[in-house]
């Protein structure tokens, strides 16, 4: 194998392919060439990704995740830990007075009826975030896609790139899953998060708007008030 000391990769959510350059600046990360067949997907680490649209020959991407980073699937046992998560969240988003999730709500969405999935961030054995996803469904595409609810990273373990192996995770896991891709919401004053987000190549959808219906609109709607 020839090994490289540049890369170049395609990232591909639903119609939009975006294909990065880049250098190689630590160690720790390699590459090399490798053929693979149309719609393979590349499996060289649990923390990074190279899926693959074309039978073009490409780099099959390498990186040695810190040691000390995981992520976990939550448990039954993790509800408080998650509540407090949560309420860090609700924090830091200055939303707090919307948080009305109580820990038995949240144990029946996720373990019992199992609406959505959590996964757990640990650094060092200690809890360092959680990301929140579930599945929903595009007509137009005829294929589910990833939505992310939740992802937060203590502001204590920031900067160490446990966020983009958070997204790398769940951009693997639609992939697998054959999504069309993954969206999630930011909330418009969080430049930091949408610079990071754009970085990676993922896009506003201009000109369409969330609706959302609930309480007793909601109830009105459904004729019960």
């Amino acid at each position: 194998m020839e090994w490289k000391k540049i890369f170049w990769c395609d990232f591909h959510f639903g119609d939009h392919l975006i294909t990065r350059t880049l250098k190689l600046t630590k160690p720790n990360i390699r590459t090399k060439l490798t053929t693979v067949k149309p719609g393979k997907v590349i499996k060289p680490n649990p923390y990074f990704y190279d899926w693959i649209t074309n039978g073009l020959t490409k780099k099959n991407i390498t990186m040695n995740t810190p040691e000390e980073f995981r992520l976990r699937e939550a448990t039954p046992e993790d509800i408080p830990l998650i509540m407090e998560l949560l309420r860090e969240l609700a924090e830091y988003e200055k939303i707090s007075d919307q948080m009305v999730v109580t820990p038995e709500v949240l144990h029946d969405s996720l373990f019992v009826r199992k609406v959505a999935e959590t996964l757990i961030a640990e650094s060092a054995g200690k809890t360092a975030g959680y990301v929140m996803y579930f599945y929903n469904f595009s007509s137009f595409i005829g294929k589910p896609g990833l939505y992310l609810e939740d992802l937060y990273i203590r502001p204590e373990f920031r900067g160490r790139g446990y966020g983009k192996a958070c997204l790398t995770w769940l951009a693997r896991r639609a992939v697998e899953q054959n999504c069309w891709g993954m969206e999630w919401t930011v909330l418009d004053w969080n430049k930091p998060s949408i610079d990071f987000y754009e970085g990676l190549g993922a896009f506003n959808r201009d000109g369409w708007l969330i609706y959302r219906l609930k309480g007793e609109a909601l109830k009105k709607t459904a004729g019960l008030a």
